[in-house]
């Protein structure tokens, strides 16, 4: 989930995550980014437990963005799609280093 607002209501963000029927646990991983794409951007990765704490701590008076769940713990696989060697019926491999082969 992705919610972009204000910093200055942590507190609520984090009772609202952790609601019943929510489907996020304290152990839910988090991150908080502030000023995203800027050169000063700041990223914090936390959980839903210590949002609040963290958003505080972190000092952002002005809208953030946070993202909130399973995928945030790094265990996936990534896809493959634009790998070099992935190829399917419309699409050949590629040699290393190169992107020939590949459909324009």
């Amino acid at each position: 989930m992705a919610v972009f607002l204000s910093a200055a209501r942590p507190v609520e963000l984090q009772r609202e995550l952790l609601a019943a029927g929510s489907g996020y646990s304290t152990e839910t991983p988090a991150a908080v980014v502030v000023r995203a794409s800027w050169p000063d951007e700041q990223v914090v990765t936390t959980t839903v437990g210590c949002l609040a704490a963290d958003l505080d701590a972190l000092g952002a008076t002005r809208t953030v963005l946070v993202l909130v769940g399973p995928a945030l713990r790094g265990l996936a696989a990534r896809s493959h799609l634009y790998a070099p060697q992935f190829a399917h019926m419309f699409r050949r491999r590629s040699r290393d280093g190169s992107t020939a082969g590949r459909s324009a």
